[in-house]
C-alpha cells in the first residue's frame, strides 16, 4: 500500500489531497492518470509530478516511464501535480519577464521568445544562469532537474561573474520565493474558530444581507468563500464565524417567490437580487443571500456555482467546466455555442451594439442554471438578443482554460508581434492548427459567425475593432492571469482577433489571401530602418493598411512602413491572376478548337466539291466524246472527205481578208490624222499663211473639211461594227477547224 500527498496547482479549490495505491511499484504514468481522473481534470498528458527540493536533496521531475518505488519518498513528502507548461521568471538587468515553456523542450527553443520580451537583437550572445550555474541550452528543464520556480538570469556571454551582484540577486530571489510561498502555503483552517482575517486568499468576500428563514428579516453578514466552504461573520473583524456552510451539501438557485409573497407590498424591494442555498437534506434550513445589485449577484452565483460543480462530479454543468466535458458525445462542440450562434444569426445580426451592450444579468443567470442542470432552454422565445450574446460571452469567459489555451498564449502574442502581415498570417494559421480538436472547431465556428456579424456592421455598428475588443479578453488569457500582462498585451490580443475575423478564409479554409499590390505614384525615401524606399512606377506588395495613413508593405525583399497616399492599389491575388491566365489560355484553346473544327468541315466540303467537280469533268469529257462521235456518224462520208480542206482554204482567205482590212484601217487612220492636223492649222495658221488665206476663203475651206469629217465619223462607226462581226465569224471558223482536226484523229 502506498499513500501519496499530492499538491495541486495554484488556483485549484483543493490545495492538497491524499491518494492511496495498492502497490508501491505502480508506474508514475498511472498515478498521474488516476489523480487527473479523480480530480475531474482533463488530458493527463498535460501534467507531470514534481518533488520539491528539500535541505537534503534537489528537486526532481518524476519520469512517467519509471515506477513509484524508484524514488526514495518518505510518508510525509509532498508531491506536486504540475502542468508540463511552466512559467519561467526571466530577469535581465533587474527587469523581470515571464515566459511559458514546456519542461520537455530544450531551453534553446524559448530563447527567441525571451529575445522578443527584452527586445534583444542577437540572443545567441546571451546565456541563462540559475544560482551561478550556467545552463546548457540544449537541455530541457526536466533534463537539468531544476525548479521552474527559480529566477533565471539572462546575461551576455561576454559579461564576467560578479559575486556581489550575484548575492544581491540571490537575496532578491529568496524574497520572491518567500512571497510566493507565503501566498500559496497555508495552515489547515479550524472552521469553527478561524477569524475572518485569518482566511488567506479567499475566492470571494463581501458584506451581504442574509437570513435563514423566510419570515425573519435580512441582517448584514460578512460572507467569505474559501475552498468548498462559506464562512458567515457578523463583521470583518470577528474572531470566529457565526457558522459555516459546506457547499457540497447545497444547491444554488435564484430566489423563487410563491404567489402570496409576490402580492406583498414591498416584495420586490425586499427580495430583489437574492439567491438561495437549498439543502440536500429536507429538514435543514434554506439560506437566503441578498446582494446590492445585479453585478454582485452575478459574481456570487458564478463563483459558488463553479465551486459546487467542482465538488459534484455527477453534475451536468456546462459553465466553468472543461470544454471537452461540456461537449455531448458524438458532437464537435458544446451545444450552448451552437444555440447562441443560431439564435443571433437568425434574429440579431442587425441589432445595434450586439455583444457590446449587456442583457439582463438575472435572465442570463437563469439560462446558465438551466444549461447546468442539463436542460435545453428554448432560446427562440427570448425577446432580448443581448441576453443571448451575453450568455455566449459568459460561457467563453467561464472556461477553466481559455479557448486559445494557456500553453499557446505567448506563441499567439509572438505571432501577432511578427514584423509583417505575411508572417503574422502564417504563424496564426499554424497556431490555430495546434489547438485541441474541440477548441479548434469552436474557434472556426465562432470566427465564421463573427465574420457574418461584421458583414452587418453598417446597421449593428459592430465593426472588426469593436468585436476584437469584446472577444479578445474572453479568448486569450495570460497563464498566470496577470492583469498587468493582459493590459500590456491588449493591442496584440485585439489584433489577433481582428486578424482571425478579417482573414477567415485564408486561416481556416486554406484559401489564399488576396494579394494587394500597389503602384508607386511618387518617389519615396525612407527616413529610418522601419520604412521602405521606392521610385514612381515600382510595384509594392501591401501587407497592412492603418487608419493613420501609414501602410506596411514589401518591395525587393525589404519590409517596412510607407505613406499610403504615395501609391495606388491594384488588388488581385496570384491565384486569381493564375486562374485568369489559365482561363485566357483555355478560351484561346477553345477558339482554336472551334477554328480547327471549322477548317475540318471546310476541308470535307471542299473535298466533296472537288470529287463532284471531278465527276462532272469526267461526265463532260464523256459527253464531248459522245457528241464528237455522233457528229462524225451523222455526216456522210463524201461530205466529210472535202469539208476539212474547204474549211482550211476558207480560213486562209479570211486571214488574208483580215490582213487587208488591217492595212485599210491604217490608211484610213493616217487620212483622219492628216485632216485633223489640217484643221488645227487652219485654226492657228502661221503669219505668212494668214495673208494667203483671206476671210471668206478660210471659212470655205474649214466648211469643206468639217463636212468631210462628218461623213467619215459615221463611216468609222459602221466599220467598227463590221469588224466586230467579222472577228466573231473568224473565231467560229477557227474553232470549227480545230474540232474537225480532233475528229479526224
Amino acid at each position: 500500500m502506498a499513500e501519496l500527498k499530492i499538491g495541486f496547482p495554484p488556483g485549484s479549490l483543493v490545495k492538497t489531497k491524499f491518494f492511496k495505491f495498492k502497490k508501491n511499484k505502480v508506474p508514475v504514468k498511472e498515478i498521474i492518470e488516476e489523480i487527473v481522473k479523480t480530480s475531474r481534470l482533463t488530458n493527463p498528458e498535460q501534467y507531470v509530478l514534481f518533488i520539491p527540493p528539500t535541505a537534503e536533496v534537489n528537486c526532481t521531475w518524476m519520469d512517467e516511464a519509471k515506477l513509484l518505488s524508484d524514488y526514495p519518498l518518505q510518508p510525509k513528502d509532498l508531491i506536486e501535480l504540475r502542468k508540463k507548461f511552466q512559467v519561467l521568471k526571466i530577469r535581465f538587468r533587474r527587469v523581470k519577464q515571464r515566459v511559458l515553456v514546456d519542461i520537455n523542450e530544450p531551453l534553446s527553443h524559448v530563447m527567441p521568445l525571451i529575445a522578443k520580451k527584452f527586445q534583444l537583437d542577437n540572443i545567441a550572445d546571451f546565456r541563462l544562469i540559475v544560482r551561478k550555474q550556467v545552463l546548457d541550452l540544449t537541455k530541457s528543464i526536466r533534463q537539468l532537474q531544476i525548479s521552474a520556480d527559480l529566477i533565471f538570469e539572462l546575461r551576455p556571454k561576454s559579461q564576467k561573474e560578479e559575486d556581489v551582484e550575484q548575492e544581491d540577486y540571490l537575496e532578491e530571489e529568496k524574497q520572491d520565493t518567500k512571497e510566493e510561498v507565503d501566498e500559496e502555503s497555508e495552515e489547515p483552517i479550524d472552521d469553527a474558530n478561524v477569524p475572518a482575517k485569518g482566511i488567506k486568499n479567499p475566492q470571494k468576500e463581501e458584506t451581504l444581507n442574509m437570513k435563514s428563514n423566510r419570515k425573519k428579516k435580512f441582517e448584514p453578514r460578512f460572507v467569505i468563500l474559501k475552498g468548498s466552504k462559506l464562512y458567515i461573520y457578523k463583521s470583518p473583524n470577528d474572531k470566529k464565524p457565526l457558522s459555516f456552510l459546506e457547499l457540497g451539501d447545497f444547491k444554488l438557485k435564484l430566489f423563487e417567490a410563491d404567489e402570496k409573497e409576490k402580492k406583498e407590498k414591498n416584495f420586490e424591494k425586499e427580495w430583489n437580487f437574492t439567491f438561495e442555498l437549498v439543502p440536500e437534506k429536507e429538514k435543514e434550513e434554506t439560506h437566503f443571500f441578498k446582494c446590492d445589485d445585479e453585478v454582485s449577484l452575478k459574481s456570487w452565483m458564478t463563483t459558488i456555482r463553479g465551486t459546487i460543480d467542482h465538488l459534484d462530479p455527477s453534475n451536468a454543468a456546462v459553465f466553468g467546466v472543461d470544454i471537452e466535458k461540456a461537449t455531448p458525445p458524438g458532437k464537435d462542440m458544446p451545444e450552448i455555442v451552437q444555440l447562441c450562434i443560431k439564435y443571433i444569426s437568425e434574429n440579431a445580426l442587425d441589432v445595434v451594439g450586439i455583444f457590446r451592450l449587456s442583457g439582463s444579468a438575472l435572465q442570463i443567470e437563469e439560462y446558465k442554471q438551466s444549461f447546468d442542470r442539463g436542460e435545453r432552454p428554448d432560446l427562440s422565445k427570448e425577446g432580448d438578443p443581448h441576453c443571448i450574446s451575453g450568455l455566449l460571452k459568459l460561457y467563453l469567459r467561464s472556461l477553466p482554460e481559455p479557448l486559445f489555451t494557456y500553453a499557446l498564449y505567448d506563441n499567439f502574442i509572438a505571432a501577432q508581434s511578427a514584423p509583417n502581415q505575411h508572417l503574422r498570417m502564417r504563424y496564426l494559421k499554424g497556431l490555430v492548427g495546434q489547438l485541441p480538436k474541440i477548441n479548434a472547431q469552436v474557434t472556426k465556428t465562432l470566427f465564421e459567425f463573427l465574420g457574418k456579424v461584421n458583414a452587418h456592421s453598417a446597421t449593428n455598428k459592430m465593426m472588426i475593432p469593436n468585436l476584437a475588443t469584446v472577444f479578445g479578453p474572453n479568448l486569450l488569457v495570460s497563464p498566470d492571469r496577470s492583469m498587468f500582462q493582459m493590459v500590456q498585451d491588449t493591442p496584440q490580443i485585439n489584433g489577433i482577433v481582428a486578424n482571425l475575423i478579417q482573414n477567415y478564409d485564408a486561416i481556416f479554409l486554406g484559401k489564399e489571401a488576396p494579394e494587394v499590390v500597389a503602384v508607386a505614384l511618387y518617389d519615396y525615401q525612407a527616413v529610418d530602418s522601419t520604412e521602405i524606399s521606392f521610385s514612381a512606377g515600382e510595384i509594392l506588395k501591401v501587407l497592412s493598411q492603418y487608419d493613420d495613413g501609414w501602410w506596411e508593405g514589401e518591395i525587393h525583399g525589404n519590409f517596412g512602413k510607407f505613406p499610403g497616399s504615395y501609391v495606388k492599389i491594384e488588388t488581385k491575388s496570384k491565384k486569381e491572376q493564375f486562374k485568369q491566365n489559365m482561363q485566357n489560355v483555355e478560351n484561346q484553346l477553345e477558339e482554336e478548337r472551334k477554328m480547327i473544327k471549322s477548317l475540318e468541315t471546310s476541308k470535307s466540303t471542299l473535298e466533296r466539291e472537288i470529287a463532284e467537280l471531278s465527276q462532272e469533268n469526267t461526265s463532260f469529257e464523256a459527253e464531248l466524246r459522245e457528241l464528237r462521235n455522233s457528229l462524225i456518224l451523222n455526216l456522210k462520208k463524201e461530205q466529210m472527205e472535202g469539208l476539212p480542206l474547204k474549211i482550211t482554204l476558207f480560213n486562209k482567205k479570211l486571214e488574208a481578208l483580215k490582213e487587208n482590212k488591217t492595212k485599210e484601217d491604217a490608211i484610213r487612220k493616217n487620212l483622219s490624222d492628216d485632216i485633223h492636223q489640217l484643221r488645227q492649222l487652219l485654226k492657228n495658221p502661221p503669219m505668212d499663211a494668214k495673208k494667203a488665206l483671206k476671210g471668206k476663203v478660210q471659212e470655205k475651206v474649214e466648211a469643206q473639211i468639217g463636212g468631210l469629217m462628218l461623213k467619215m465619223n459615221p463611216e468609222t462607226k459602221k466599220r467598227v461594227a463590221t469588224d466586230e462581226r467579222f472577228n466573231d465569224v473568224f473565231d467560229d471558223f477557227r474553232s470549227l477547224n480545230q474540232l474537225l482536226t480532233l475528229s479526224s484523229q
